[in-house]
């Protein structure tokens, strides 16, 4: 890292590119490559470097334009979120310059062709997802629960920033250079917990998890806090370790009906899932304009009162307890 040092890093990345420092981020990747590989030090001195995402990747090779979309870009954090371009006090002091780095196109840019076909979206998953789920008016949001779960809540032509609730200004899309911004929170294990209490023998089978007719475990004082990897939004605690409007949401631990009925139920909203359940693909589809019918066929589950506020207060409760465990 350059002369800042981790504090002031820490501010200039939250103030320009509204994310927190996190290593889940790419930034501190590429200042790593470039401070300890070799083989990158020598691309950089014979001018031939070029730093970025796999999507960059994947189209410098497919179509030989090397280049990325805004959405992407702007989790590195080196791209300042407002202006919308790569930040050149942010590219200094992690030490990663902008000539080594891609184009930023817009959500629904140019990105070359393939075997004569153009290529008109580009666009990371989450997004693709928001703009799937028909997430057009601020206000309007999704989750999706894959391995993680990632929240987003579209906020408009304004940017919103609200660290204190571990919220991240993020952008939604910028389409023929209008911008959309939003709201992310997210969560680095959901899926993978589940596969994680699978593996160590609680249930042989997904199904198993269809119906419970006992109250939730944490009514009875067993709160689970699925810190495998750290915490994620709102905690943002990588030392973190596990211990024992409507909502509209994705991914595969969101088809299982019991726990869509536990969300809203926790939450206290209405929750719909919708019958087709490749919003991600839907998305880029509708990014690259394809007419597609917008109807939509959701399975909605509406709350019930579970006693919501005391059984989050003992789950922050746990969260307190599992904080600040990692050492070395």
């Amino acid at each position: 890292m350059r002369p800042c040092g981790r504090k002031g890093l820490e501010k200039l990345a939250l103030e320009r590119a509204g994310l927190q420092w996190d290593a889940y981020f790419s930034a501190s990747k590429l200042a790593w490559l470039l401070q300890n590989i070799p083989a990158v030090q020598a691309a950089a001195r014979g001018g031939y470097l070029r730093l970025g995402t796999t999507d960059a990747f994947f189209l410098d090779h497919l179509t030989g334009k090397f280049a990325t979309d805004i959405i992407t870009a702007s989790r590195a954090p080196l791209l300042n979120v407002e202006p919308g371009a790569w930040d050149a006090g942010l590219c200094a002091a992690f030490g990663v310059p902008t000539a080594y780095l891609p184009e930023i196109l817009d959500t629904n840019g140019d990105f070359g062709t393939m075997n004569g076909v153009p290529l008109r979206a580009s666009v990371v998953d989450q997004q693709a997802a928001l703009f799937g789920h028909l997430c057009r008016a601020p206000g309007d949001a999704k989750i999706t629960f894959g391995t993680g779960a990632f929240a987003l809540a579209v906020t408009g032509e304004k940017i919103t920033r609200a660290p204190e609730q571990g919220l991240l200004p993020t952008i939604a899309r910028r389409l023929s250079g209008q911008t959309t911004y939003a709201v992310d929170g997210g969560v680095y294990n959901a899926s993978s917990a589940v596969q994680w209490a699978q593996q160590i023998g609680q249930f042989k089978s997904v199904q198993e998890l269809q119906h419970f007719d006992a109250p939730p475990a944490i009514s009875c004082g067993l709160a689970f806090v699925p810190a495998l990897s750290g915490l994620a939004s709102p905690h943002w605690d990588r030392s973190a370790r596990a211990l024992a409007s409507v909502t509209s949401i994705d991914g595969g631990l969101a088809q299982s009906s019991y726990f869509a009925q536990c969300l809203a139920d926790i939450l206290q909203r209405e929750v719909a899932r919708p019958a087709f359940g490749e919003l991600t693909a839907l998305g880029c589809a509708l990014l690259a304009g394809a007419e597609l019918p917008p109807a939509r066929d959701d399975q909605r589950f509406f709350s019930r009162d579970i006693g919501a506020p005391q059984l989050r207060a003992r789950f922050a409760e746990a969260v307190r307890r599992a904080s600040d465990w990692q050492v070395g």
